[in-house]
């Protein structure tokens, strides 16, 4: 089972499926309450998901974490990824 500090960093890195969802199912609240600061609803989720998608997918983006508090790194990913949502709706 996932325990925040014991994580196969090489694997995360990696992109091992196994230790991804693990990160999901340890974060996924975390994200959720980071986002629903700035916006509720359809864009939340869809913001919820991107992270994820952007961890998933993005190597570059897994190599960005260099150890830490897992949900704190991605709750920072999720509040960015928030805040320019918002900032792109605004403009509109």
């Amino acid at each position: 089972m996932f325990q925040e500090g014991h994580i196969d960093l090489a694997g995360f890195y990696a992109g091992d499926r196994q230790i991804l969802t693990q990160v999901y199912r340890a974060h996924v609240r975390t994200v959720e309450r980071a986002v629903m600061r700035y916006c509720r609803g359809v864009d939340a989720e869809c913001i919820v998901h991107d992270v994820f998608l952007s961890v998933v997918e993005k190597k570059a983006v897994r190599e960005n974490f260099k150890g830490g508090k897992m949900g704190a790194w991605l709750a920072t990913i999720a509040a960015n990824r928030a805040l320019d949502h918002l900032r792109r709706t605004k403009r509109r």
